[in-house]
């Protein structure tokens, strides 16, 4: 199965969005306290990447618009939408993680840390499945953008954690 790189960034945008709705809420459940301004920078960096996937998307040659001609297109755009579905709860980081007003910062800290390397797998994986001439190095790309926010979060982890003492 293959599949071309606009697919991908569609289905990275909506993933960015989850994201973002998933750091929203957390910020709601902590509003009362100092996290709130953190919990919604996450939110704005989600969609900051959502942004930023778009421009790509939209900046794609016609090639990588179209789909490989070896492949069903049908079929493979169902392949495509049922990974990401299983990426987390119907690629919802909100579903995969639900939230609670117990939960403390760590604990939106962990489950975001959490989705990030889950994201940055299902891209690696999918990677493998876009050909190398319609979007590999696109595809290279969210990964990395995806690694610098989960290097904020795993800084913002330690740094709860040395406070705490754990």
């Amino acid at each position: 199965m293959k599949f071309n790189v606009d697919q991908v960034f569609e289905i990275a945008e909506r993933i960015e969005g989850n994201a973002a709705e998933f750091y929203t809420k957390a910020a709601d459940i902590h509003s009362a306290s100092s996290d709130v301004a953190f919990l919604r920078d996450l939110a704005q960096m989600e969609l900051n990447h959502q942004k930023l996937f778009a421009a790509w998307r939209r900046a794609l040659p016609d090639l990588d618009r179209e789909p490989p001609s070896d492949y069903p297109y049908l079929v493979a755009s169902l392949q495509l939408e049922s990974m990401a579905g299983a990426h987390g709860g119907e690629g919802r980081l909100s579903n995969a993680f639900p939230l609670g007003a117990e939960d403390s910062l760590r604990d939106v800290v962990l489950a975001g840390l959490r989705g990030e390397e889950r994201t940055i797998v299902f891209y690696h994986d999918l990677r493998e499945l876009v050909p190398a001439d319609r979007g590999r190095e696109e595809m290279d790309r969210i990964i990395r953008e995806e690694k610098r926010h989960a290097a904020v979060l795993a800084a913002k982890l330690a740094e709860l954690d040395e406070q705490s003492g754990a």
